[in-house]
């Protein structure tokens, strides 16, 4: 894996944050773990997320979990059919880090987890700002697939 890096990136479509809520492979501020075994609910561990109120007392960052299972046709596709001669490449650099996460490739110590994780920053009405995410684990194609999922909505 190359240097972390953050990236923030603008939202200028009217996305609230409960359009986000609303998708199925979506989590705000719960992080959602399906142990081994899991069957009907059990061996599921959730971790609520405490978001604290800025100086005007709301919240304005919310933290979002996409589980990448709901993509994963999609993000294999995406690598595998339209940059067949560079999926090398694309897994060394963690170019399209879901794929890697994936196809449990290259990992270098991160794990299986299959979700990627977005700092979402709203407004006092409820709609987003801005998108953080924090490279190289979390995905911005994810990202982009998300936000045109609630567009589409």
């Amino acid at each position: 894996m190359g240097r972390i890096r953050m990236m923030s990136i603008k939202v200028t479509d009217n996305i609230h944050i409960d359009d986000l809520r609303s998708l199925d492979m979506v989590n705000i501020d719960r992080l959602v773990h399906k142990g081994s075994g899991h069957r009907e609910g059990k061996n599921t561990t959730v971790w609520e997320t405490v978001q604290q109120p800025n100086e005007q007392g709301f919240i304005d960052r919310h933290i979002m979990y996409v589980d990448l299972s709901y993509f994963e046709d999609k993000i294999i596709d995406y690598v595998e059919r339209q940059h067949p001669l560079d999926v090398q490449r694309i897994v060394e650099n963690w170019e399209v880090p879901s794929y890697n996460l994936v196809k449990e490739l290259n990992t270098l110590g991160i794990g299986g987890d299959k979700r990627c994780q977005y700092s979402v920053k709203i407004d006092r009405d409820g709609f987003v700002n801005s998108v953080v995410i924090m490279t190289e684990r979390n995905c911005r194609y994810i990202l982009d697939w998300v936000l045109e999922l609630v567009k589409k909505s």
